[in-house]
């Protein structure tokens, strides 16, 4: 989908409330012919050069939502001033992380429902990356070992449930330089989910969908890791 001029001058005029070309002209400090002739002749380089010189400071508006379709215009502000009061407070390394465990789970969480039909496979999923964001690499780590250990196992497909939960509690704790990558709490509430909120429904097509649930984490583990593991596993200092 191609953007317009008339498109940008909608998305400013509705991110304050402008009834009128006019009003956006004077916001960009422009003459109002100029912004006509551009609007008719839609000369995209010319109003964007135009918006990067006369851009109100301190306006909460990204290019993100006037360029592209999908941003919305809360995401995009709520973006820029968390962005800002991560620079005014030194703490950009963890708004940095927040992002990366944000992206790491819902990248997952989007193949899950796309493949899992069961409302209780995708709360149980949801359950289980509800949790302080710190965790959601360990979580994933903890997963990947489950979703591997299923795949290596013989599955009695009449009990699904049983059989995961068995398999479940033979997992040892994993170490490596950092230390411990999930625990014995995380593997008991992992377990607790899965008696709690999973049936042999929504375990078989857990099973039945392991091979593309595995490549995902799998995948989504290897770039976070790419992108630094040591940044997502510190905990988030505020001093």
């Amino acid at each position: 989908m191609e953007i317009s001029v008339a498109d940008i001058i909608e998305k400013i005029k509705k991110a304050n409330n402008f009834k009128t070309d006019k009003e956006v002209a004077e916001y960009l400090n422009i003459a109002t012919n100029t912004i006509n002739n551009i609007k008719t002749r839609n000369s995209l380089g010319t109003f964007l050069e135009k918006i990067i010189a006369n851009y109100p400071e301190n306006d909460f508006i990204g290019f993100d939502y006037l360029l592209l379709p999908s941003v919305t215009l809360s995401a995009s502000r709520l973006f820029l001033k968390s962005n800002q009061l991560a620079i005014e407070t030194n703490l950009i390394d963890s708004f940095e992380n927040l992002l990366e465990q944000f992206v790491l789970k819902g990248s997952v969480l989007a193949v899950i429902f796309q493949n899992l039909q069961t409302l209780k496979g995708k709360q149980f999923f949801l359950s289980f990356f509800d949790v302080d964001a710190r965790l959601t690499f360990s979580n994933m780590l903890l997963l990947q070992k489950v979703l591997e250990k299923i795949s290596e196992s013989n599955i009695d497909l009449n009990h699904p449930k049983k059989c995961i939960l068995d398999i479940t509690k033979t997992i040892e704790i994993s170490m490596d330089l950092f230390g411990s990558l999930f625990n014995d709490t995380d593997l008991k509430r992992f377990i607790e989910l899965v008696d709690k909120k999973l049936d042999d429904i929504s375990c078989y097509e857990i099973i039945t969908c392991l091979p593309i649930l595995l490549k995902t984490v799998n995948n989504e583990i290897k770039e976070a890791s790419e992108r630094g593991v040591d940044k997502i596993l510190k905990p988030i200092k505020l001093d």
